[in-house]
């Protein structure tokens, strides 16, 4: 696994990447510690996962704590009903969900004797074209003796369109780089070659996953790469805003997945 440490108040940190979910743990120096609850809904295999945690003190090198016992229920908006199971401590999934394009989805997650709820809409797919090696000049992301690549593909026409991209070398999630982009510069409906923010060796594997995300996935995402302090979009330390009630940490999103791999 890939290791990386952001700042969030004194530090924001970001661990325990797997190869198909994003587990973001958050530390606070000397606070009360907090729930954070990570769902996301991957919208082409039709399956939901939440992650529910407590932040950790800086000082404090034990994993965080995952939060066991709670009730999760998805609902959609033509009024299917999903509940969620607890596979492993803290870690609730579910699977066959019904899904539609531009339709919302309301997340209740009863935790601890409080009620936490989030909606998110399914945003349309976007298949990746090609992986191409990338014309982006020298700068933060070229340190010399590396391969730069670009993914390309067509946005929508007609509707607004939010990006990530995750990428993979020989099957290991590269946490150290963070595309996210929507299309309101790039043109609506055109083709969007997006230059990804890493170098890459030879003789490896890279294997680049587009996300076609909603907007509160996307928004939750921008704003933890700004705090990450990568090139453009560093900024100074403050509180990521998701889209749960009652101000609890974390994130509902929803996204389509499309995948290209290259021999480099």
């Amino acid at each position: 696994m890939s290791h990386s440490r952001y700042i969030y108040f004194l530090l924001f940190s970001l661990l325990l990447f797997s190869s198909c979910e994003d587990v973001i743990n958050l530390d606070l120096d000397t606070v009360e510690s907090q729930i954070v609850i990570e769902a996301s809904l991957n919208a082409g295999s039709r399956t939901i996962t939440v992650r529910i945690s407590k932040t950790n003190d800086f000082y404090d090198n034990t994993e965080p704590e995952q939060i066991s016992g709670a009730v999760i229920i998805l609902q959609s908006e033509t009024g299917e009903t999903y509940t969620l199971s607890e596979d492993a401590p803290g870690h609730y999934t579910a699977g066959e969900i019904k899904i539609n394009l531009d339709e919302s989805f309301n997340l209740t997650v009863e935790v601890e004797g409080n009620i936490y709820e989030a909606a998110a809409k399914v945003p349309s797919p976007t298949n990746l074209k090609e992986v191409t090696p990338s014309d982006f000049p020298d700068g933060p992301f070229n340190d010399g003796g590396v391969i730069l690549l670009s993914a390309v593909w067509d946005d929508p026409a007609g509707s607004k369109n939010f990006y990530r991209i995750r990428t993979y070398v020989n099957g290991t999630f590269q946490a150290d780089g963070y595309t996210v982009l929507n299309d309101e510069t790039r043109g609506d409906g055109e083709e969007i070659t997006a230059p990804i923010q890493r170098g890459f060796d030879e003789n490896t594997t890279v294997t680049v996953e587009l996300l076609s995300t909603d907007e509160a996935y996307y928004n939750y995402f921008f704003q933890v790469a700004s705090l990450s302090g990568e090139g453009a979009n560093a900024t100074t330390p403050y509180n990521p805003a998701g889209n749960f009630s009652n101000g609890v940490l974390g994130y509902f999103g929803i996204y389509f997945t499309s995948v290209l791999s290259v021999e480099l």
